[in-house]
């Protein structure tokens, strides 16, 4: 057996782990880290503010889960359309916030209408917010605006699709901003948590 050295590159589900530790502190159960974590009610108005939603936007929320986001933006603008995207059917109680909801893995979605605002918190494992917020800027109309909430790992990871994705917020004068820590205790989860905002 060859010695392991410093330099060894953790992958698979040890650089899972070892990122976990970096989000987090500690290390949180598997099934928890994949679970479903509902957003903040604090998190929800910092979101529609910084969307910046005007009435008679049309307006997405993917991976909506029980609709907390979807509420916060109903109760402020209740005439505008709302469209849902979730993949567990058992939601139905979401069919009560948004005028259209699709029931099914959001990734494979791919329908032609566009919205002038996303507004998101899609999950994190193995780096599925970065590949939901792509997939959901390709449904955003030009001069539309996208939110979403993912893991502070977008900050510090260096593999191609974390670097791109930054570069990308780089270049259409995208920002990452902080959460404050422990944003989504009440969720269950004390991973460390960032909002992004992107222009389209």
């Amino acid at each position: 057996m060859e010695p392991q050295g410093t330099g060894t590159r953790l992958e698979g589900d040890a650089g899972e782990i070892m990122e976990q530790i970096i989000l987090t502190g500690k290390v949180t159960n598997k099934k928890q880290e994949l679970g479903f974590f509902p957003t903040p009610p604090a998190i929800v108005a910092r979101m529609i503010e910084a969307a910046e939603i005007n009435n008679g936007d049309t307006i997405l929320e993917p991976s909506a889960g029980d609709g907390a986001i979807l509420r916060g933006i109903r109760a402020m603008f209740p005439l505008n359309h709302l469209t849902a995207v979730e993949i567990d059917a058992k939601r139905t109680e979401l069919s009560a916030l948004a005028d259209t909801v699709r029931y099914g893995d959001f990734l494979s979605y791919n329908w032609p209408d566009k919205f002038d605002r996303v507004l998101m918190n899609p999950p994190f494992a193995k780096q599925a917010d970065l590949l939901h917020v792509n997939h959901a800027l390709t449904l955003l109309k030009p001069g539309g605006r996208l939110v979403s909430i993912m893991a502070a790992g977008v900050t510090f990871r260096t593999n191609r699709l974390t670097s791109s994705f930054r570069q990308f917020l780089t270049d259409h004068n995208g920002t990452i901003e902080a959460l404050p820590e422990n944003s989504f205790a009440e969720s269950g989860t004390g991973i460390n948590t960032v909002m992004v905002t992107l222009d389209k």
